[in-house]
């Protein structure tokens, strides 16, 4: 599956089954007069339980770009030392 999106057509997605083939448009948003520079709200981030973090630390972290390594999937049991 390939996926792009143009500037021009705010909240619509197109996407095609092979590289250069007929793309079909799916609108994400319900409605048209997004405007770019609003602020979005955002949903606040619960902590995670040990389980996900470990999950995260030795399944996900060897995705995810280096900068955000320790944001996002930093070691559990690191994360345990330092808060006691």
């Amino acid at each position: 599956m390939e996926f792009s999106s143009l500037s021009t057509d705010i909240g619509k997605v197109y996407a095609s089954t092979e590289s250069g083939g007929q793309e079909i448009s799916f609108q994400l948003l319900r409605e048209n007069n997004f405007d770019i520079n609003t602020i979005l709200k955002t949903i606040p981030i619960k902590l995670s339980p040990k389980e996900r973090k470990y999950y995260l630390f030795t399944k996900i972290r060897q995705y995810v770009d280096n900068p955000y390594k320790d944001v996002y999937c930093s070691n559990p049991e690191k994360t345990e030392d330092t808060n006691k």
